[in-house]
């Protein structure tokens, strides 16, 4: 199986491109580290593989800054 490349991508685009070729997902969440407005939320870090699960962690973007 090839792994996409889904560094930044809203959340829901990246979980699709992955079950699409095969992979489960695992979302694990983090927020900014000062108090902001919830905005779109993005894939921020690739954890790891194990078999065919890839381990993704989120954040909310902060609103109006983009990636």
């Amino acid at each position: 199986m090839t792994l996409p490349d889904v560094l930044g991508l809203p959340l829901e685009a990246a979980v699709k491109s992955l079950q699409v070729n095969g992979w489960q997902v695992n979302v694990q969440y983090t927020n900014p580290p000062f108090p902001a407005g919830r905005g779109a939320v993005r894939v921020v870090r690739v954890n790891g593989i194990e078999g065919n699960v890839v381990y993704l962690t989120a954040s909310y973007e902060v609103a109006g800054k983009g990636v």
